[in-house]
C-alpha cells in the first residue's frame, strides 16, 4: 500500500499528464548561444587538429567541448550544425567532419595570415 496522500498522488498523476512542454524548463536563448560558441569552438580546433595538423589544446580540452555539445545538441543551432552529427563528438571520430566543405576557407585563412578561423565560424566574443 503506498504511504502517498490522496493530494500527492493527484499532483504526481497530474504532471504524468502534464505535455512534456509545461513540465520541462524552457531553454533559454543563452544556453543556445553558449553551445553555439562551444560547436564553433568545436569546428574550428577539428579543423586546426585534423585538416591543418596545428593543435593548440590540449586532448582533454577537446574532448570537454565534445562532451558540452553531446550534452546540448538539441539546442545548439549554429549555421554549420550539419557538418556533423553527434557520433561525430565521440571520443576520437572528429575526422568526421566533412573538411573538403573547409578547403577554399581554410586556403584564404592562410592567404591572408592571421584571421582567426572563429570569425569565419561566427563565435560571438
Amino acid at each position: 500500500m503506498s504511504n502517498r496522500t490522496e493530494e500527492q498522488h493527484d499532483m504526481f498523476a497530474m504532471q504524468a499528464e502534464a505535455p512534456m512542454s509545461v513540465v520541462m524548463a524552457p531553454v533559454s536563448s543563452d544556453e543556445s548561444r553558449a553551445l553555439n560558441a562551444v560547436y564553433g569552438e568545436y569546428l574550428e580546433h577539428s579543423i586546426r587538429y585534423y585538416k591543418l595538423d596545428a593543435p593548440v589544446v590540449s586532448d582533454s580540452y577537446f574532448d570537454k567541448l565534445c562532451k558540452t555539445l553531446l550534452a546540448g545538441w538539441a539546442l545548439v543551432t549554429h549555421r554549420y550544425k550539419d557538418m556533423c552529427d553527434e557520433s561525430a563528438l565521440l571520443a576520437g571520430t572528429g575526422f568526421q567532419v566533412p573538411f573538403h566543405k573547409l578547403d577554399p576557407i581554410v586556403w584564404l585563412c592562410r592567404q591572408h595570415g592571421e584571421t582567426p578561423l572563429k570569425d569565419i565560424y561566427g563565435i560571438e566574443p
